[in-house]
């Protein structure tokens, strides 16, 4: 299975996403059939990941993804079976049946914390954290166990 987190620029939101959704995938042994992607509605190519997102990532103990920036490819979204944006609005942009915003996994969405200071960052990161759970849950159901993680 396929999984992609969008995001605008893939520098901030969605690479965490990715980078968080791998960790959990691998610790709960599922990642030989899960793959995980990401990529922004309107990126700057070849961009890094955002500094203070690295950061936050590193303050989780999760490796910092080597990726960079890439632009969705909407020609290509079936590849995926599960879509996820950080946004409804972003949702909506993509129109997909495949295609669901975190919102409606958990009744929350993931703010942008582009230009604003490092503990924006972090506390992005532990909301998606805990985003991250609650959708593999929902999806995994019981191969999913976050009891011990």
């Amino acid at each position: 299975m396929k999984m992609l987190f969008v995001c605008t620029g893939n520098t901030c939101r969605s690479p965490m996403a990715q980078a968080i959704a791998k960790y959990k995938i691998k610790q709960a042994g599922l990642d030989k059939i899960i793959k995980i992607e990401s990529a922004g509605l309107c990126a700057n190519e070849g961009e890094q990941v955002n500094e203070k997102a690295k950061i936050a990532l590193k303050k989780l103990g999760i490796t910092v993804p080597k990726g960079k920036a890439k632009n969705i490819n909407l020609t290509k979204l079936d590849k995926y079976k599960l879509i996820i944006t950080m946004t409804n609005a972003q949702k909506n942009q993509i129109n997909k049946n495949n295609c669901f915003s975190i919102y409606d996994f958990c009744k929350f969405e993931i703010v942008d914390p582009f230009g604003f200071g490092q503990e924006v960052y972090d506390e992005t990161a532990n909301e998606l954290n805990r985003a991250i759970d609650i959708i593999l849950k929902k999806i995994l159901g019981d191969k999913y166990d976050i009891s011990s993680k």
